[in-house]
């Protein structure tokens, strides 16, 4: 009767536990949302041991996924003292531009004075706008593409001195509400040797959560500026009038899109001409030789070992190329073969 008792049980695991397995793979990503945010209720509530644990569920979930890596670093500079633990009663998003303890976290709090927001639809610099239609990313295209309008010369910031050196193609993002349905994690590409200035409504505060990657300044109250440090990825959040704002910013090498007229090249430059380097090949090969009246009786009588060298490479007088081959029998080695050789040479008159 036991064992008839086990047995019943042991399917019904089998069968619910099939049930809640095939549940879970259809229900990832509400799954790791529900995971995302319980991380952050237990960071409000400094329970840091379980945050810890719903970001790595999250990140079993979705394993390509940036965001629980960020937060699990978040936990690990709690809890070294890095930055300052949250004030009671205010949650994870509320004070995420408050860690002013840790210098590497970027963000600028505008002043208490608030502006009153202006229109919504309002004219300002040409802006380089490209969303992918399959995904929630944002695609910048170069200033310098030619179906825009060029853009008018940048003039100095408040604030900023006239002669610092301006960094080219910086690019204008609006926070319109064409951009505000692709949120959150909106994928935006930032090159490098560029910046990319984000335009809100009253701009409260922003922050970078992966520190070295890009850099963050305030513009003036409705503006800030991202300027790429080195390759790599980060989110920023941005808080204006509208919400919260987060992003996914990835620094990517810079690319030239437009022709540069052909330059003139000066008698001394024509006179400079850059060689290939020189190339090193090297090849083995070996060979047996048998005999007998048989397959069966047939006995090894030579091995041969052969080794080959070539060289090649191009000089000021032509192309420069030798070779060697060298035959191993027994313990004797012996040079077969030896070439040196100059293709298409040139002496001075003799060519």
């Amino acid at each position: 009767m036991s064992r008839t008792v086990s047995i019943i049980g042991l399917v019904a695991f089998l069968f619910f536990g099939s049930l809640v397995t095939t549940s879970g793979a259809t229900e990832y990503p509400r799954t790791y949302k529900l995971y995302i945010e319980l991380g952050k209720e237990a960071i409000d509530a400094k329970n840091y041991t379980e945050a810890e644990k719903y970001f790595k569920f999250a990140q079993m979930v979705a394993p390509s996924a940036d965001e629980p890596v960020s937060y699990l670093s978040l936990i690990k500079r709690l809890r070294e003292g890095r930055v300052e633990p949250f004030e009671k009663g205010r949650s994870t998003d509320e004070v995420l531009g408050s860690f002013q303890k840790n210098p590497e976290l970027k963000e600028i709090y505008a002043s208490p004075e608030k502006e009153k927001p202006g229109p919504q639809a309002k004219e300002s610099t040409p802006t380089r706008k490209v969303y992918e239609t399959y995904s929630k990313s944002t695609e910048l295209e170069p200033a310098n593409k030619l179906d825009y309008a060029p853009a008018k010369q940048k003039k100095p910031v408040s604030g900023e001195s006239s002669s610092k050196s301006i960094i080219q193609n910086e690019e204008l993002l609006e926070l319109d509400a064409d951009l505000w349905s692709r949120q959150p994690n909106t994928m935006v590409n930032v090159a490098l040797q560029s910046t990319l200035v984000f335009e809100g409504s009253n701009i409260t505060r922003f922050l970078v959560i992966t520190p070295g990657i890009v850099e963050a300044s305030q513009v003036n109250r409705d503006q800030i500026r991202i300027t790429p440090l080195k390759r790599g990825n980060t989110f920023l959040h941005v808080w204006d009038d509208t919400g919260r704002w987060t992003f996914r910013i990835e620094v990517v090498l810079p690319v030239s899109l437009t022709s540069t007229p052909d330059k003139v090249s000066t008698p001394e430059e024509e006179k400079v001409k850059y060689a290939k380097p020189f190339r090193f090949d090297y090849s083995t090969d070996w060979g047996s030789f048998y005999e007998g009246d048989s397959l069966d009786s047939a006995e090894r009588t030579d091995v041969n070992f052969i080794q080959y060298f070539s060289l090649t490479g191009e000089t000021p007088y032509g192309d420069f190329d030798t070779s060697a081959v060298v035959n191993k029998n027994e313990d004797q080695n012996e040079v077969s073969a030896f070439s040196v050789g100059i293709e298409d040479g040139s002496w001075g008159d003799f060519n």
